[in-house]
Formats: structure tokens, C-alpha cells, sequence
């Protein structure tokens, strides 16, 4: 080969080595592709999580006010009642990533009262008025799903009434009737059933539910047998009943919205 050729080929040598040094080219194989990112790799997203890990997140009523859209914020449930889950903090609740847009109320009675805006009671009872061994609250109202519900220098609450207890809405107060109510039944006698009844604007029954059997052999605060009960009616919800079909009934975690 002669000097001319041989200083050709140097000269495109060096432009190739400097295209690759100045980016022009790609890496296609190897480390290289891996290093130079691709999404998969090192742009990935930490999904989010809750601030408390599987306590409870709060009422909407009081100090801690949650979104209702968790992380399926467009879950939609359908009309009609929904089958009673085991149920230890608001975490368990069906209604969790539901939007409830117009308003979302949500009572768990540690202040010791009913005093969601919109809603009364046939019982202004609580557990406590028995003493506080005899309440059965729900798991995590004291911050921490534990199979117990206690508090430093107080009990966990919750409300009581002699066999039935109703809520009954007030569109006026409102704005207009809830679309979603539930609620967590948390003790009857030994062996009794749990029964949930929800009523629509006219008082005509929409439907009926029952846990069959889940009273436990305790009215001394175990959560095992604790059950959420809740109705979705688009035309408005008016009225739910709770029931024990023996003994008293202990009820928690009222939510309603629209």
C-alpha cells in the first residue's frame, strides 16, 4: 500500500473514533446499553404506600382527614348490598378507591359521640357506658392492627343500642342522600348473627345481609369476630339497620358519601 492510502485510512480511522466519542453513534449490546438508561432499569417508579403501614388512616371527621381515593381511584362498585368481610381498620373497606366527590363523612366515635353533620340514631349509647373491657372497637383505632384495641390512659370506642341500631340521613343536611353507607359490626351474644338492612329515599328496603354465626364466646374487646357491612344506591340511601339476633349489638366505622 502506498504512503497516500495508508494516510487515508489513518484519517478515517480518527473521524470514526471521534464520532463514537462525540455521541453520533449508539451503543447497541453489552453494559453499555444498560448504562445508558432505558427506563426499565433506572427510572422506575416506588409505588406509593400508606404513612402508617396497616393502621388505620383516620376519620374525615376529626383530626386526620384521608382522601377516599386510595390507589385505584377510579374503582367504581356496583349497586346493591355487599357481602360482610372480616374487617380490622379502614384499610379493609370496600370503599377504599372509590371518589365520593360531593361529600364523605366518617364516624368512629373516640370523641365519644355521633357528631358526623347529617345522620342520627335511634341510640346515643356507647360501649364505654359498661366499662371499658366490655367495649368491642375496631382493631386499629389505636393506630395499630394488633388483634386489640387499646389506648394509653383511655378505651377505644364504640356505639351500643339493645339488639337494633339505625342511622337514618338527612338529605336537607347533606345536600342530597348518600350513594355509599357502610359499617362494621363488631359484637353480639355467642353464636348470634350479624344482620344489615339498608332502606332507599322512600324507606322501601333495598336489601338485606347476614353473617351467619359470627358472635364469639367474648363481649371483651376481640376484633376476630368483627364484620363491615355496606350498600352502594345510586337513587340515594335513606336509612341502614344494624342488628345482633341475640343480645345487645356493638357497631364502628361508620362511613357514608356521595
Amino acid at each position: 500500500m502506498n504512503r497516500t492510502a495508508l494516510v487515508v485510512c489513518a484519517l478515517v480511522a480518527l473521524q470514526a473514533a471521534a464520532a463514537v466519542a462525540c455521541g453520533d453513534e449508539e451503543p447497541t449490546t453489552g453494559a453499555a446499553v444498560l448504562d445508558a438508561g432505558t427506563g426499565a432499569f433506572d427510572a422506575q417508579t416506588t409505588p406509593p404506600t400508606t404513612a402508617d403501614g396497616s393502621s388505620d388512616p383516620g376519620r374525615t371527621d376529626g383530626s386526620v382527614v384521608p382522601p377516599d381515593a386510595g390507589g385505584d381511584a377510579a374503582k367504581v362498585l356496583p349497586d346493591g348490598l355487599l357481602e360482610p368481610v372480616p374487617y380490622t381498620s379502614r384499610a379493609d373497606s370496600p370503599f377504599t378507591g372509590v371518589v365520593l366527590a360531593t361529600f364523605s363523612h366518617f364516624e368512629d366515635w373516640e370523641d365519644s359521640a355521633l357528631s358526623t353533620p347529617g345522620v342520627t340514631s335511634n341510640s346515643n349509647q356507647l360501649g364505654t357506658a359498661f366499662g371499658a373491657s366490655l367495649v368491642d372497637s375496631i382493631d386499629g383505632d389505636d393506630g395499630v392492627v394488633d388483634g386489640k384495641c387499646e389506648k394509653a390512659g383511655s378505651s377505644c370506642n364504640s356505639a351500643f343500642a339493645n339488639g337494633t341500631i339505625d342511622f337514618t340521613f338527612d338529605a336537607a343536611a347533606l345536600g342530597a342522600l348518600p350513594t355509599h353507607v357502610g359499617i362494621a359490626w363488631t359484637d353480639g351474644s355467642p353464636g348470634c348473627n350479624a344482620v344489615f338492612e339498608a332502606y332507599d329515599a322512600a324507606d322501601q328496603l333495598i336489601g338485606t345481609r347476614t353473617a351467619t354465626g359470627v358472635g364469639d364466646n367474648s363481649n371483651s374487646g376481640t376484633v376476630a369476630e368483627d364484620r363491615w357491612f355496606g350498600v352502594v344506591h345510586t337513587a340515594g340511601v335513606k336509612r341502614i339497620v344494624v342488628k345482633s339476633s341475640a343480645g345487645g349489638v356493638e357497631v364502628d366505622h361508620l362511613h357514608y358519601g356521595r
